[in-house]
């Protein structure tokens, strides 16, 4: 039989880098689940934060709307000559940034 030893030598060969890529994809799919679990916690920690902060400023804290505001402006595009930072004398009245 003329190349059976070459054809079973390639099929092994081809076996072997199949097998290794098979396990070469367990493992980044492996690291990738972990890291998308820590990303969600993550993520859950800090909607937990907002939803807090929300829960404040909707109670009217001082302090909650100041740092509600003090976030919104600092997440904004403004020109240069235009103002990002608040205190409490910035407020008018509770409830409102302006």
């Amino acid at each position: 039989m003329r190349g059976g030893k070459r054809t079973n030598d390639a099929l092994e060969a081809r076996a072997l880098r199949l097998e290794g890529a098979r396990r070469a994809h367990a493992l980044a799919l492996e690291r990738w689940e972990g890291e998308k679990g820590a990303h969600y916690a993550e993520q859950k920690e800090q909607q937990a934060g907002i939803d807090a902060l929300r829960a404040r400023y909707e109670a009217k804290d001082p302090e909650a709307i100041i740092d509600y505001c003090q976030m919104v402006l600092s997440e904004s595009d403004f020109p240069d000559a235009s103002p990002t930072t608040l205190n409490s004398t910035s407020i008018a009245s509770p409830g409102s940034c302006w």
